[in-house]
């Protein structure tokens, strides 16, 4: 009978990083922090036995290496078996058939957007997500009419930034637009006169959330914050995150001038709505570059173990450089420390 060795679980994924490693496991969203002997361990030796490993190490290591998979086996990383060729190892291909998933929509006071349009277009490309953002006050009747828009499409959620103002005053009637509206992922309701969030369904449900923040959102440039309260763990933003940009694949976005680009924040433009279908934009010479920009390309977030867990931002990086650290990163992976992380004028705490 073959010795028996240890199996991560195939939906675990361990991902090295310059002074540490992570586990991330794609079902359940948890992940833990390991040191990188202990991914060299998961990886060099994969389908060794203990003992065998602790042979190559002419048993100076034997206690660590018990030890560790003792720890992963007590809390459900793998497992102990006599046959992994049984046990083959999830695909982490990345494989959707949208040409588009979300898309970023900004409204300032001289903004004419044809909203229905937009959403007609959006449909046509297999939008999932849509993100309005309102620079200036605008009345509740246009935020109740732009999510009335949305009934009798595919689209799975959208995402509100509108400046408080006496029309959202009134709690009840806020989570009643949720309500009748359970495409409303979020409202976050910016230069609110305090920091709340209010779950108008039930508890830590994704959907329906109302966000009162003190911060003020008055154009493009608040954009682009990279923190650890945005990573997502899941199978598809992982492998996204893996083989694309985990900020700009498949996006597309329109600025408050009506001007095509994979992000507002972003200088090239690739037409303009009055005249550019969102499609020929999409499919335009150089537009979905960026979308193969991963952040095993980009300096210093490719020896970062949060890689694939994280946001990014294209728009602004250290030195203006394409493949530079997005700017607002406060994370130095070769020290394994946090900064604050901060990008003026805006800074988002969840």
């Amino acid at each position: 009978m073959n010795a028996p060795v240890f199996k991560l679980f195939s939906n675990c994924v361990p991902v090295k990083g310059a002074r540490r490693s992570l586990l991330c496991d794609l079902y359940t969203g948890r992940t833990k922090l390991i040191p990188n002997s202990l991914f060299d361990l998961l990886t060099d030796y994969k389908d060794r036995s203990p003992e065998d490993i602790k042979a190559a190490h002419n048993g100076r290591y034997d206690e660590e290496i018990d030890e560790y998979y003792t720890f992963l086996v007590e809390h459900g990383w793998g497992f102990m078996c006599d046959d992994p060729d049984a046990f083959p190892e999830i695909s982490l291909e990345y494989r959707i058939p949208e040409l588009i998933t979300n898309a970023v929509i900004d409204t300032d006071a001289g903004s004419q957007h044809d909203y229905a349009a937009l959403m007609d277009q959006l449909e046509e490309l297999g939008c999932k997500h849509i993100q309005y953002r309102f620079y200036n006050p605008r009345p509740l009747t246009e935020i109740e009419h732009l999510c009335a828009l949305t009934e009798g499409r595919r689209l799975q959620g959208i995402e509100i930034y509108v400046p408080y103002g006496p029309d959202y005053a009134d709690e009840g009637v806020l989570r009643d637009l949720c309500d009748r509206y359970q495409r409303i992922i979020c409202l976050v309701l910016t230069g609110a006169p305090e920091h709340r969030m209010i779950h108008t369904a039930e508890p830590l449900m994704t959907m329906g959330v109302l966000h009162y923040h003190p911060s003020i959102i008055d154009s493009d440039r608040c954009c682009g914050l990279v923190d650890r309260s945005l990573f997502t763990v899941s199978m598809t933003a992982f492998t996204e995150a893996l083989h694309f940009n985990s900020c700009l694949n498949r996006k597309i976005s329109v600025d408050t001038r009506g001007n095509i680009k994979n992000c507002p924040s972003l200088e090239k433009t690739y037409g303009n709505t009055a005249d550019t279908a969102l499609k020929d934009a999409m499919e335009a010479e150089g537009f979905q570059d960026v979308w193969a920009v991963t952040k095993d390309a980009v300096s210093v977030c490719k020896d970062c173990e949060f890689r694939y867990i994280c946001t990014d931002c294209r728009a602004f990086t250290e030195n203006a450089d394409p493949l530079g650290k997005p700017l607002s990163c406060g994370y130095d992976p070769y020290t394994a420390a946090w900064s604050e992380t901060r990008f003026p004028p805006f800074t988002m705490e969840v």
